[in-house]
């Protein structure tokens, strides 16, 4: 990856991750305020539209969680297929660390959700909650130091966080699905099978791809597989150029994509997710239970033991190299600032607690809590670790 291009995408996704903080401070703003019923209301504003014999009808909230995220889902596919065919995680020795750290950065939020929540059968569906890396808060938070972060460490963020995605990816596709319509998953499948056959008929026009992948995404809504997967498939299949030079079909998606996605979609998800409200003795009783302290723990005790334990583990086994003035000790802040969950773990939480208010009210606190405290504590660490640069000349 070019230096520039790392620039470029850096300064991006911290702007976006200054515009989402602004949201989730308007929506919690709004949900506990005297107009909080307004919120309600928007969020369950019926819209829908009849096509020849399909008719499709769902609230405000079920069209940007089913329709708008399945968007941004197919950009967070074209950014992982881009990193696995031109990109850093091409190549074996760069992407394992990454990869093997963002695995345990998966599984031990998993694991102290799940032990503190096991005496509670209804709670454990939300053991993934904990497991997400939002990328545009992480890199902002940590590209508020600027300059004097390591331009490695930002690059070990950017894939790790990209590599989470595809974990999170995998677990909405088997984990939480709904009663399985097999015609419709079967129909998905063939939308699939055409759009493998585009890319080996060498079809470069987007436009193609784009109708077929519409007509996955229907048929995935009706299938049992949650809608957004469409998104991810319909990257897979769309064409990508291995020289660098050359702008592909997806480097041209991708580019389209950007804006739209990270200055309308996940703003306006954030805002219809994010309101929780802090009022009375339910916020006292949601802050103090184990969904809440589960994934508080997850985010931030869970994420950090994952990533820095296997990264240390890699390092000490010399497995791999870290870059030359680069310390094991700076990727423990990182792996705090990992911590910070917020839009993929909002969206889990959606999936792993439906119908169930109070749950899905308990899980957000703990990712509002969780995220916060994540980037406190990582952003702290690494001004600390800055300091301690300046002053060992061994670093």
């Amino acid at each position: 990856m070019k230096k520039a291009m790392v620039i470029g995408f850096i300064k991006s996704q911290a702007f976006s991750g200054l515009l989402l903080l602004v949201c989730s401070i308007v929506a919690l703003a709004w949900v506990n305020s005297s107009a909080a019923a307004s919120y309600v209301v928007i969020n369950e504003i019926e819209l829908g539209f009849t096509f020849l014999n399909i008719h499709l009808q769902e609230s405000l909230q079920g069209w940007v969680n089913d329709g708008l995220m399945a968007i941004f889902f197919l950009l967070v596919g074209l950014e992982i297929k881009r990193e696995l065919v031109v990109g850093e995680l091409r190549v074996l020795n760069k992407a394992l660390l990454p990869v093997c750290a963002a695995v345990g950065g998966m599984v031990v939020p998993a694991l102290f959700y799940l032990l503190i929540n096991y005496h509670q059968p209804q709670h454990l569906s939300g053991w993934a909650i904990p497991s997400a890396t939002d990328i545009a808060f992480a890199i902002g938070v940590l590209s508020l130091m600027g300059k004097r972060v390591p331009r490695p460490l930002l690059i070990f963020l950017s894939a790790l966080a990209i590599i989470d995605d595809l974990g999170a990816i995998l677990i909405i596709a088997i984990f939480y699905g709904q009663h399985l319509a097999w015609l419709n998953l079967a129909l998905s499948g063939l939308c699939f099978v055409a759009l493998i056959l585009l890319n080996v008929l060498r079809v470069k026009r987007l436009s193609c791809y784009l109708v077929l992948g519409a007509v996955l995404w229907y048929f995935m809504l009706q299938s049992g597989i949650h809608a957004t997967i469409a998104g991810v498939l319909l990257a897979l299949a769309i064409p990508v150029s291995v020289k660098g030079s050359d702008y592909s079909p997806l480097q041209r998606l991708e580019h389209w994509l950007h804006v739209p996605v990270t200055y309308i979609i996940i703003p306006l998800f954030v805002l219809l997710n994010a309101g929780v409200t802090f009022e009375g003795a339910d916020f006292t009783k949601s802050l103090l239970s184990s969904v809440t302290v589960g994934v508080v723990v997850g985010l931030v005790l869970g994420k950090c033991i994952g990533i820095f334990g296997v990264t240390a583990l890699m390092v000490k086994c010399n497995w791999v190299k870290l870059s030359p003035g680069i310390h094991l000790r700076h990727y423990f802040p990182v792996s705090l600032i990992a911590g910070i969950g917020f839009t993929m773990s909002i969206f889990i939480s959606e999936l792993a607690f439906p119908n169930q208010q109070a749950l899905l009210v308990q899980a957000k606190l703990g990712i509002l809590c969780g995220s916060f405290l994540a980037a406190i504590l990582g952003y702290t660490s690494m001004q600390i670790m800055i300091l301690r640069k300046n002053k060992d000349v061994r670093y």
